[in-house]
């Protein structure tokens, strides 16, 4: 079976940080389970769920089931051979119905409408961070085909990290120590990666919204406004993801400490060796005399300087031959 990808996407870096702070903050299975579900719902059209733990005995117990926003018993069931979560037991990663057309999927646990046949499902393995071996099963199901794509599972293997790492959880863990975020370090709060995509998320919003008052029909001055709005949003959106990716920072100057990344180390090249203007650089460098802008101020707030004359006594040397400086 294929595995997951790596990369999460803004809007759902955004979602599982909001997931992450969620189930930190929760007391006890009572909230823990019901949050849990909360938070797979705002990541996908999650129409059943459920928690499976893993027994002694070769069994599997369903500790929270819900089905259609009703909550059914708990129930405790064999682990079929072959089955997705004896699968997932023995070290698998996780599952969606699209990996071999649910092939691996049935026969399937039955519970809620057993009259009506699932027709998409996710299976995420529920880990601690104290454990390596599988605590249980994470399970979404849908009535709709199709319904989970691959970033979805990813999304919701994330989740399942999530709640294991709170269902054993004696005491708060501190960020270093936690292996999800040093797998996922963009959903510390903190981290200039997470801030950067939830702002380049936030300014995607921005853009729909002003693309859809367009397509309404706005009156031809507000919508030339509008278009302008969006120009400035996309080249915004595109800063911050280059940022994000950037992260973190190369050293460029050991002895004052300063680190830019791989393009501002570029501009200020170009600044410190030619005393190049904005319009210079963006022409040499093929990016906008906005974004030239904001790498300026990016690099004279990290060197400590107001003017950008202040910039080359700080950065002495700075050349892109420099070994210190690479992508």
């Amino acid at each position: 079976m294929r595995h997951v990808p790596a990369r999460l996407s803004p809007e759902v870096t955004r979602l599982l940080r909001n997931a992450d702070q969620r189930l930190r903050a929760t007391h006890g299975i009572g909230t823990l389970y019901p949050t849990t579900l909360d938070c797979a719902r705002s990541l996908a059209q999650v129409d059943s769920f459920y928690i499976g733990l893993y027994t002694d005995n070769e069994m599997l117990a369903l500790v929270y089931l819900v089905d259609l926003g009703q909550v059914l018993s708990p129930d405790v069931v064999p682990i079929r051979p072959g089955s997705i979560p004896a699968w997932i037991r023995a070290g698998g990663s996780g599952y969606r119905y699209g990996h071999d057309q649910g092939a691996s999927f049935r026969p399937v646990i039955n519970f809620g409408d057993v009259t009506a046949d699932s027709a998409d499902v996710m299976f995420a393995p529920i880990r601690s961070a104290d454990s390596a071996a599988p605590l249980g099963v994470l399970c979404a199901l849908s009535y709709q085909a199709d319904a989970f794509a691959e970033d979805d599972l990813l999304a919701f293997t994330v989740l399942a990290r999530i709640f294991g790492r709170d269902y054993r959880r004696t005491h708060p863990l501190p960020a270093a120590d936690d292996p999800l975020y040093r797998a996922y370090p963009e959903l510390l709060p903190d981290d200039p990666r997470a801030v950067m995509l939830e702002a380049a998320s936030r300014v995607a919003q921005a853009m729909n919204l002003c693309s859809a008052l367009i397509a309404k029909g706005a009156p031809a001055a507000t919508s030339a406004g509008l278009r302008e709005v969006v120009e400035v949003c996309a080249e915004a959106s595109q800063l911050l993801l280059t940022g994000s990716v950037d992260q973190p920072a190369v050293p460029v100057s050991a002895a004052a400490g300063v680190r830019l990344t791989t393009r501002e180390a570029e501009v200020a090249e170009l600044i410190v060796r030619e005393g190049a203007s904005n319009s210079t650089i963006a022409s040499r460098l093929t990016i906008s005399e906005k974004t030239v802008k904001a790498h300026v101020g990016s690099i004279l707030r990290k060197c400590g300087v107001t003017q950008r004359s202040g910039i080359a006594p700080v950065l002495q040397g700075l050349t892109t031959q420099d070994p210190s400086i690479s992508a």
